[in-house]
């Protein structure tokens, strides 16, 4: 990313409704918030979910404003240089299909982790990159926006389909390990065609 002494871009930083301290605790610490403002970044939003809010108001020059929750992120989205955020399917559709530049923080603490998968697939299709915690910094550093493929929605095939063959996988390890399902792949597929559908005619205006 270029590198700007004083800048006046926002990183918004959401972890949906789960708990990601690892997370929350990264993007408000000392270090992390010099590599915003290093990187031309002035404001920060952090979105906590269920984690414990950070009580800082600004960090080595950043402002930092943070919540837990509220009805609708998308402003947030929409108004964002930069997006972080867990790997929830929701939020990166609608990210992408806003076209913001996106970072994926995967949770290492997640059994059966489908947000790797899912970051993974986004990655490899060069929509989006990813990390852990451990390595944010370093992808925030090395991150290169024009090399980024816009997202284009109105297909909502091309999002449902990896998210398919993701959950088709694990529940054919579920059944090859005798654990009961609680889903069938057709019906996952149904779901998320129609969720895709949704956020493809909402976003494709």
């Amino acid at each position: 990313m270029t590198n700007t002494k004083f800048g006046s871009k926002t990183v918004f930083v959401t972890v949906g409704t789960t708990r990601f301290d690892n997370l929350v605790r990264q993007v408000v610490s000392d270090e992390m918030c010099q590599k915003f403002r290093q990187a031309g970044f002035k404001r920060m939003i952090v979105q906590t979910g269920s984690s414990p809010i950070p009580i800082q108001t600004q960090v080595c020059g950043l402002d930092v404003h943070c919540y837990d929750y509220k009805s609708s992120i998308h402003e947030d989205i929409k108004n964002a240089d930069l997006v972080i955020s867990h790997a929830g399917a929701g939020t990166v559709l609608e990210t992408l299909s806003l076209g913001k530049p996106l970072i994926t923080v995967v949770n290492e603490k997640l059994m059966n982790n489908h947000q790797m998968e899912l970051a993974q697939q986004m990655h490899k299709d060069g929509h989006s990159l990813y990390c852990t915690c451990s390595t944010l910094q370093e992808t925030l550093a090395k991150m290169d926006v024009e090399s980024l493929h816009q997202f284009i929605p109105g297909d909502p095939t091309k999002f449902a389909l990896p998210l398919f063959e993701i959950s088709s996988l694990h529940t054919h390890s579920a059944y090859k390990m005798g654990l009961p399902l609680f889903y069938g792949g057709p019906a996952v597929f149904i779901y998320l065609l129609d969720v895709g559908s949704y956020f493809s005619l909402s976003f494709s205006v």
